[in-house]
């Protein structure tokens, strides 16, 4: 087999994510003004527990990925493992065994989805701007996984794949 290096660059996808969180966050703001006016404080958190908020999200973001592939893919949770980033000030959930490409990309969206975009639609629902905020931060906070997955959209879903050890991204197995 041979092997294929399918990487993001941090750095990149912290530029990437700027630019995005600027656009994403008018729409939102924008969207949530046409829809319910100003916001209701008694529908709002402070913004201290807020802040809690995003930093408890982005540590369940990781928990999320490691669940995502241990289901998707059947390996044990003992093949997860977690850590972060310093030099780009990411965290990261790494699984160590090959998957298929589905189970991969199932792992991989699971956050974007479950903290990003249902959080973001519920709270424009419910109008609740603290939500539709924490869901356009965990969206942002996606933007690698976004990138990577993008990066993935030809690969056949029945490829074999495996967690890059020390980059985001992954090894493509290849037939030769």
């Amino acid at each position: 087999m041979k092997e294929r290096n399918m990487t993001i660059s941090a750095s990149k996808a912290n530029w990437y994510g700027i630019g995005f969180f600027i656009v994403l966050y008018i729409a939102a703001r924008l969207g949530f003004k046409l829809i319910w006016g100003e916001e209701d404080p008694a529908k709002e958190i402070s913004e201290g527990y807020f802040i809690l908020a995003l930093v408890a999200g982005f540590v369940v973001h990781e928990l999320i990925h490691g669940l995502g592939w241990m289901l998707a893919s059947g390996c044990g949770w003992k093949n997860i493992s977690f850590g972060f980033m310093w030099s780009a000030l990411m965290p990261y959930c790494h699984c160590d065994v090959p998957m298929r490409m589905k189970a991969y990309r199932i792992g991989g969206l699971a956050p974007l989805v479950i903290l990003g975009i249902l959080p973001l639609v519920f709270g424009l629902a419910w109008g609740s701007y603290s939500l539709t905020r924490f869901g356009v931060f965990l969206t942002i906070g996606a933007i690698g996984d976004i990138m990577l997955i993008y990066l993935l959209r030809h690969e056949p879903a029945d490829k074999m794949v495996i967690d890059h050890p020390s980059e985001p991204g992954c090894v493509v197995y290849d037939e030769e």
